[in-house]
């Protein structure tokens, strides 16, 4: 009987180790210069230092916000999706360019990645008469 209740202590234990282990990988912010102005669901933002990461890290994991390290303002991006196995790097930000104009197109990490529709809310991408959108990738620290 007693070994019975040290080896449910141990599996309970080691449940927890792994419960805190997969909160802490998804709670994972990452950093990243971002060297030109840009604009995500047709808000505008400033070329700057930003920090990607969950809005939430205990209730709700898959909102994904942006936030200026300089003015400390946060807005949401989106919802995430969970990625899959493990993927190697730190992950990176695609935008697209238009006509001079950058638009958020995709954050991709190890755990988790986000698509948006580079056309809603920029009228220059999609625009009869407007240029290719040119891709343009940011590494995340």
């Amino acid at each position: 009987m007693k070994k019975l209740l040290i080896q449910g202590l141990l599996a309970a234990t080691f449940a927890l180790f792994v419960t805190v282990f997969v909160s802490a990988q998804s709670a994972t912010r990452y950093r990243v210069n971002i060297p030109f102005d840009f604009q995500a669901h047709g808000v505008n933002y400033a070329a700057g230092d930003y920090l990607i990461g969950p809005l939430d890290s205990v209730v709700n994991k898959s909102s994904l916000a942006i936030r200026s390290v300089e003015s400390r303002k946060t807005r949401l991006l989106g919802f995430t999706t969970l990625v899959g196995g493990v993927r190697p790097g730190n992950g990176k930000m695609v935008f697209a360019k238009a006509d001079g104009l950058y638009t958020l197109a995709e954050i991709s990490t190890p755990s988790f990645a986000l698509k948006i529709d580079p056309t809603k809310g920029n009228y220059g991408i999609g625009k009869v008469g407007a240029s290719m959108p040119e891709v343009v990738s940011l590494n995340l620290n």
